[in-house]
């Protein structure tokens, strides 16, 4: 696992149904198993994305169960490792 966290943003803005901006704080890009993912957060609620790169366009997609899963205890575990450093 990867954490990237010097070209990480801050926040990412989506829209939502009735067009109105919606800011989300990035918590982590994250590298698992060859795919990038990206980690984020919106009024306590984290959630996270697979990120696809074609022609130069990134597009978000869901993650499966499986993915998630995955994901979560790799960054648990990559965020223990940090603490541990820091010890």
């Amino acid at each position: 696992m990867t954490q990237n966290t010097s070209e990480t943003p801050e926040y990412i803005v989506f829209k939502d149904e009735q067009g109105e901006e919606q800011q989300y704080k990035v918590d982590a890009l994250v590298e698992m198993n060859g795919n990038q993912y990206v980690l984020y957060t919106h009024e306590g609620e984290t959630k996270m994305n697979r990120i696809e790169h074609e022609n130069d366009e990134a597009t978000l997609c869901t993650v499966s169960d499986e993915e998630a899963e995955a994901l979560m205890d790799a960054y648990r575990k990559g965020l223990e490792e940090d603490l541990e450093e820091e010890q």
